[in-house]
């Protein structure tokens, strides 16, 4: 039994140096993943709301070169039905969000086409080196 008991031990702390060791960006991932398919709070009469703070996931489609950001969460507001987005510190996206929740924008090289809709935000940014999908949950 004692045999037993010092293995379990072992294994236990094997476990914990592991996760230790791997760091905590896939648990905060995780967490952001779950956060962001959530039930919204909204309440009926505000899930046409447009403008306020939206939270959520930003990922690779496609990367055909290195410019390309990586997964990660991320926050971004939506003010006087306008998104106000900088793609990339040169390619920045001023988007009116027109009566039916889409989006659509250029800025440089870059398009930018999404919907707004049910408290979720949803596009896409297309440029010759990537595709980054963004889908995030309003919040405030």
């Amino acid at each position: 039994m004692q045999i037993l008991a010092s293995a379990a031990r072992r294994l236990g702390l094997a476990a914990s140096t592991a996760l230790l060791l791997s760091g905590c960006a896939s648990y905060d991932r995780g967490i952001a993943w779950l956060q962001y398919h959530q039930v919204p709070e909204l309440s009926d009469d505000q899930t046409d709301l447009v403008d306020g703070t939206y939270k959520g996931l930003v990922s690779v489609e496609q990367s055909n070169g290195p410019g390309c950001p990586e997964r990660r969460e991320g926050t971004l507001e939506i003010g006087d039905h306008s998104l106000f987005f900088a793609y990339t510190p040169s390619i920045f996206f001023i988007t009116f969000v027109q009566p039916d929740g889409t989006l659509s924008g250029h800025a440089g090289d870059a398009t930018l086409d999404g919907k707004v809709e049910d408290g979720f935000l949803h596009f896409v940014v297309t440029s010759p080196d990537c595709r980054i999908s963004y889908a995030f949950r309003y919040v405030v």
